[in-house]
């Protein structure tokens, strides 16, 4: 049976929430790493892989651990491109064996790929309603020391 409620987001992405209190669990730090785009992509798709591992790596969320993911992300994009681009040749509707218009295969391949790739980029937090919860963590280095230590004790 698995285990009940939400998954677990990484540590940076609550940082960047501004979730502090769920300090209960330590988590293994992974380093920050510039993921690579596969080789092999459509030149739109590729760019916009391109933008979003700039992106993950200058808010610090990426890892090298992170790398299979990103693949499959992309590979996810690749598909719903190439099904988009069959799409707009084809069109929606297709003439079956019988001479009946049905809908094309191509229609439910650019569905489930660009809901697989809206879950990855929620997880990575690249929607407007991902980012629209992120707040970047404050700096304290400029703090006194004893500012903040007042500020801990008062409430």
């Amino acid at each position: 049976m698995g285990q009940r409620g939400p998954k677990p987001k990484p540590r940076k992405v609550l940082e960047l929430k501004g979730r502090s209190h769920n300090k209960k669990k330590p988590e293994l730090d992974a380093p920050t790493a510039a993921l690579e785009v596969p080789k092999g992509l459509p030149k739109a798709v590729r760019e916009r892989a391109q933008q979003v591992a700039d992106w993950l790596l200058e808010v610090g969320i990426s890892s090298g651990c992170d790398a299979s993911a990103f693949q499959r992300y992309c590979e996810h994009l690749m598909i719903s491109d190439k099904a988009a681009k069959a799409l707009k040749k084809d069109g929606v509707l297709t003439i079956d064996e019988r001479g009946l218009p049905r809908k094309h295969p191509a229609v439910q391949i650019h569905r489930e790929n660009s809901l697989a790739a809206l879950r990855f980029e929620e997880h990575f937090g690249l929607t407007p309603s991902a980012r629209a919860r992120l707040h970047p963590p404050e700096n304290k280095k400029d703090e006194d020391p004893y500012e903040e230590y007042r500020r801990a004790r008062s409430g």
